[in-house]
Formats: C-alpha cells, sequence, structure tokens
C-alpha cells in the first residue's frame, strides 16, 4: 500500500505536489510513475518521494493523478482542482 500526501498551489494553471510513502514502513518510495493519462502530463518521484506536476491549462478542473510503481498496488486519486 502506498500513502500520498499533495498540495496543489493556484495561479494561471496549477502545481499538484506531493510526496510518495510506504504506508508499512513510511519510508519514501522513488523513481514512482505518476501521471493525468487523459492530458499526457507525468514525472517521477525523486529519491525522497516528491514530486511536482505543473498543469498549464487552465480549463483542467477535475483530473484523475494515476500512481504505479512495481510490486505495489496501483491507486487513482480524483482531484478536484480548483481556486
Amino acid at each position: 500500500m502506498v500513502v500520498i500526501c499533495l498540495g496543489f498551489s493556484f495561479s494561471q494553471a496549477y502545481n499538484v505536489s506531493g510526496k510518495v510513502l510506504d504506508s508499512q514502513t513510511n519510508k519514501p518510495l522513488n523513481n514512482v510513475n505518476i501521471f493525468i493519462d487523459k492530458h499526457n502530463i507525468g514525472t517521477i518521484t525523486d529519491n525522497q518521494g516528491h514530486f511536482l506536476l505543473f498543469i498549464s491549462d487552465d480549463s483542467i478542473n477535475k483530473i484523475e493523478l494515476d500512481i504505479k510503481i512495481i510490486g505495489y498496488e496501483e491507486k487513482t486519486l480524483l482531484l478536484n482542482l480548483s481556486n
């Protein structure tokens, strides 16, 4: 199981950031795939489990954030983006 902590910042676009942790050990997970499939936006987590996605299309107000890493259950988070 994976634990995800999220943060948002708003302007003309959105920054979606967070940290991915192993829920049993509470250790950060690196190289986790984080992506928004419908909008072709993605990144991977760094060595401390952090990620940052920049969404430049301010008309997007809802996203499905997909989180995948080998050996863990895949997660999809539904996020509402609004100012």
